[in-house]
């Protein structure tokens, strides 16, 4: 079990630039927390390198939340519960309906 506000993971992946013309994005991809640079947003790719919380599903209702963090000149996206989470409860947060990347 997990309490409210607990840690589970940073997503991490491939930082890399895409745009909105040719967006080159997958189902593991999550827009990394950048303004915008004239046409280009970036985005951590999680297809090919990644760890256990890319595979966090979606819900609407969702018992987690993606919080940016900046630590060491650096932004972060890190996965904490938003409510208590009873054992083998699956894992879920809101993707957004962004349709460029998570």
């Amino acid at each position: 079990p997990m309490a409210e506000g607990e840690f589970i993971g940073e997503y991490v992946g491939l930082v890399r630039p895409c745009t909105y013309f040719f967006a080159n994005v997958n189902e593991y991809c999550f827009r990394y927390p950048l303004y915008r640079l004239g046409f280009w947003i970036y985005t951590i790719d999680a297809q090919d390198y990644c760890n256990e919380t890319s595979f966090i599903n979606h819900s609407s209702s969702p018992n987690c939340d993606a919080v940016v963090t900046f630590n060491n000149d650096l932004l972060h996206v890190c996965i904490r519960t938003n409510q208590a989470v009873e054992r083998d409860q699956q894992l879920t947060y809101d993707y957004g309906n962004n349709l460029i990347a998570k």
